[in-house]
Order: structure tokens, then C-alpha cells, then sequence
């Protein structure tokens, strides 16, 4: 059964199933040299089976406190029912995006690792990208997204620790577009506080910068600040609050389409053996 691209019919009934299976390998050839390489197989009811793999590597010098680091992968994802189906913008037509990535970066120790700064080059490739502008769509060929990531953490005390990261990334379509919805510039700031052994206390940033939409619409920037209290009465259990968008900011990832204000939420968790 095909309707045409964005018709939602409420009489569809269809479901598919997915099932996958992997493996993963670890190995130390040689000393501070730690390989990884893992294979997943993937079988779609509608889109067949998918193949897929990531391998890694990092290397440790003891002397300088240096750790080269890098990964490269495939990636499959099948359109969603909703894409598909859903009441909004769905597409019967949509094909499963397939993608290519690797990254690599150095990580450097100071202050007998108080302080951990690390930088990393990543590229992702993405053929037959899932966009929505009006309705789902097949973005035709190959995307691209390519950028820099930085990270610094700052173990100030046994008590008191601080991060902070900025990642740069470059998003177009085949034909250089820029692609919608991916922020230019993000930065990440967190810290996190144990006053007393069984509470902690952390509070986080973050910003987004330069955000384009379909028609070349600029979103606004906007920052978030979140906090949460915790407290560990045993070691499996653990009672929280936790506080979103602290500012009450008000801002769109899509255009058009409202996010949550302030809001708090309280809970509990536990870990049980068997």
C-alpha cells in the first residue's frame, strides 16, 4: 500500500521486527596498546539485512602522560514507523540511511592527572539522509559532517570536579548546503560536588550557537542550566531532584515547535542482585 508523501492514513496497520546480533573483540598486543573490533549483524522484516562494524585503537605514553586515540565505524538505520506512517509528514517511500565515520584525537595528563585536556577530528558520512522540512525526505546522496571537539576536566579537589567542551561541526548535503537543526557551535560546562559522602551535588550548561532551519531560518541561541541532588542512603540505593532548564528559557531545536520550560522532578533508584 503507498500514499503519497505527508498523507497519514489512520487504517494503515503495519509493523516490522528487527533483530541483530553481535560480537566484540579486545586485545592488548602490547603494552598501553588497547584494540578493539566489534561486528553487528542486523536484520530488518522490510529492509533485509545490514551489516556494520567499528574498530579502535588508543595508545598510552607513560612518560608524558600523552594518549593517541581514534575510531572508525558504519552505521545503519531503517526509517521509523512514524517516519514512515506517523500522522506528520510521513513517507512510505523512505529508504534506510547508511553511514561511514572515523575520529581521531590526543588526550594529554597534567598535574599527575588532576587535569585532562583532550582534542579529536571527527568526520561522519551519511548516504541517503532522513531530513523533514514539510514532510519526512531522502536527503540524495552523500552528507557530510565533519568538526572538532575539545574537553578539558579539572579534578579541582577529591571533592569538587569540573568540565568543560566546545565542539565545532560542519554539516552540508551533497550539493555543500548547509544541513538544518545541527548547532554550529555547542558548549558544555558541568561540576559536580560531593559535600558529604553519600550526597552529591551538579549543575550543568549548555549552549547552542548558530542553528539554521528549513528555508535557511536562523534559530535563536539559547543556553539550558539543569542541577540535581542526589543522595546515596546505601550503596544500591539512591534519592534525587532534579531541576531542567533552570533559566526558563524559551527556545526551538525545530522551528515551531514549543520546549519544555522550567521544570522538577524528584525520584528513586535501586540496584538489585540476584
Amino acid at each position: 500500500m503507498v500514499f503519497p508523501a505527508g498523507l497519514f492514513n489512520p487504517e494503515i496497520d503495519s509493523s516490522f521486527w528487527i533483530a541483530g546480533v553481535w560480537g566484540e573483540a579486545i586485545a592488548t598486543p602490547l603494552e598501553n596498546l588497547t584494540l578493539t573490533a566489534g561486528v553487528r549483524q542486523d536484520e530488518h522484516s522490510e529492509f533485509g539485512g545490514h551489516t556494520t562494524y567499528r574498530a579502535t585503537a588508543s595508545y598510552l605514553f607513560n612518560e608524558t602522560g600523552t594518549r593517541l586515540h581514534g575510531s572508525v565505524g558504519t552505521g545503519f538505520r531503517a526509517p521509523s514507523l512514524n517516519e514512515l506512517f506517523g500522522p506528520f509528514g510521513a513517507n512510505p517511500n523512505l529508504r534506510p540511511e547508511t553511514s561511514f565515520g572515523f575520529d581521531i584525537g590526543v588526550e594529554q595528563r597534567f598535574w599527575n592527572g588532576a587535569v585532562v585536556a583532550d582534542l579529536t577530528y571527527f568526520q561522519l558520512e551519511i548516504d541517503d539522509l532522513i531530513g523533514y522540512t514539510t514532510h519526512y525526505e531522502q536527503i540524495a546522496g552523500t552528507s557530510r559532517q565533519r568538526g572538532v571537539e575539545a574537553s578539558l576536566r579539572y579534578a579541582a579537589t577529591d571533592w569538587l570536579i569540573l568540565t568543560g567542551a566546545y565542539t565545532y561541526t560542519h554539516s552540508v548535503d551533497q550539493n555543500d548546503v548547509r544541513l538544518t537543526r545541527v548547532p554550529r557551535h555547542e558548549i558544555g560546562l558541568t561540576a559536580s560536588v560531593k559535600p558529604a559522602e553519600k550526597w552529591t551535588i551538579s549543575a550543568s550548561a549548555r549552549a547552542a550557537m548558530d542553528t539554521v532551519d528549513t528555508g535557511g531560518f536562523e534559530l535563536d541561541d539559547y543556553l539550558l542550566v539543569n542541577a540535581r541532588v542526589a543522595y546515596k542512603p546505601t550503596e544500591d540505593t539512591e534519592l534525587y531532584v532534579r531541576a531542567e532548564n533552570l533559566l526558563d528559557q524559551d527556545y526551538q531545536t525545530v522551528r515551531g515547535y514549543n520546549t519544555p520550560g522550567f521544570g522538577v522532578f524528584a525520584g528513586f533508584r535501586a540496584k538489585f542482585a540476584p
